[in-house]
């Protein structure tokens, strides 16, 4: 049997690892931090980045989906300006200062908003339909818009 291994027996080393070795394995283990802290950087940029996008778009969404409910059923609608309507009983729907304000006062609370401002342009479509639409911006960019034609159920316009 001894000729078959080579020798069999063999005394452990117990000097430990030779400062080469240690040298080897620090140099790997700091390759390995750095791929990883890389990594785990670039997701967190990336995570906050889409995290953004979807409050955006939640803002903006929920803005649009007010504003229609509150239109869609209306008998009395009248386009001040594309900013501002009067709708049933004198309630005014506006975006002021940046933010949607129904009846005199903020829809939504500055939390909701989180830094950014509304913008909305409604016009008429035809007799008996308006054509909302909603931006969403963040500083002077537009991050965010959405809209389309509403159709009135109750109220149609006066022929021009």
């Amino acid at each position: 049997m001894k000729l078959l291994f080579g020798r069999m027996s063999t005394k452990l080393d117990s000097r430990g690892m030779t400062l080469m070795e240690l040298i080897v394995v620090l140099a790997v283990a700091s390759i390995i931090i750095a791929t990883a802290g890389s990594i785990i950087l670039s997701s967190y940029r990336i995570f906050g980045s889409i995290a953004q996008t979807n409050h955006d778009k939640l803002v903006g969404d929920s803005v649009y989906e007010f504003i229609c409910d509150k239109i869609i059923f209306t008998y009395f609608l009248e386009i001040v300006n594309s900013q501002k309507i009067v709708l049933d009983d004198e309630k005014v729907l506006e975006t002021s200062d940046g933010r949607l304000v129904f009846d005199g006062k903020d829809v939504y609370s500055s939390d909701f908003y989180d830094g950014m401002s509304l913008s909305m342009n409604i016009e008429r479509y035809g007799s008996d339909g308006v054509k909302l639409h909603i931006s969403v911006m963040r500083g002077e960019k537009q991050s965010y818009s959405t809209g389309s034609v509403v159709r009135l159920l109750n109220f149609g316009f006066p022929d021009e």
